[in-house]
């Protein structure tokens, strides 16, 4: 195998064999009785580790922080000021959940590896998307998008006439 092929393995398969390499490098050797010291490289924990679940209420718009709550976390402090890059996200009536990471902020007035918003709760809404007009018909074509809270409805009127030969 070439010296510069890397392969990327999950964190449970890389536990599994950090167990394994440990119990077989803490084994006596059979001729002197001597362990082998085995020295492992520290790696860093899994991906998902600096990303937090959270829930907030109301809105939050671009550009601003807002407090969150750690989604399951009942003993203090379980709240955080997180930064919102990304949208505006509406007033849902309700609690909304998000992921929050730190990360990174270069160039910005927020704090370096502050706690940034990556994603919230999206709600599938249809959208009209055409409208089609025949001689019996409006017809209304509509497609389900995800948006990033319960959308506002709101009324569409249209003002239609007809002519006929004797007008």
């Amino acid at each position: 195998m070439p010296q510069n092929e890397r392969y990327f393995i999950g964190p449970g398969l890389r536990d599994k064999l950090r167990d394994v390499i440990t119990r077989v490098g803490g084994m006596p050797d059979t001729s002197s009785g001597a362990t082998i010291p085995t020295r492992l490289q520290t790696m860093g924990g899994p991906a998902g580790a600096s990303i937090k679940a959270v829930t907030f209420t109301g809105s939050w718009f671009l550009d601003s922080e807002k407090m969150v709550t750690f989604h399951g976390v009942t003993s203090t402090p379980n709240t955080v000021m997180a930064t919102n890059q990304l949208f505006t996200i509406g007033d849902a009536c309700n609690t909304q959940f998000g992921y929050i990471g730190k990360v990174p902020s270069a160039g910005s007035s927020y704090p370096a590896n502050s706690w940034h918003l990556l994603n919230v709760q999206h709600t599938e809404t249809a959208v009209m998307v055409n409208v089609t007009l025949t001689t019996a018909s409006l017809d209304f074509t509509r497609r389900l998008m995800w948006v990033p809270y319960p959308g506002e409805t709101s009324t569409l009127s249209l003002q239609l006439t007809t002519s006929t030969a004797c007008s």
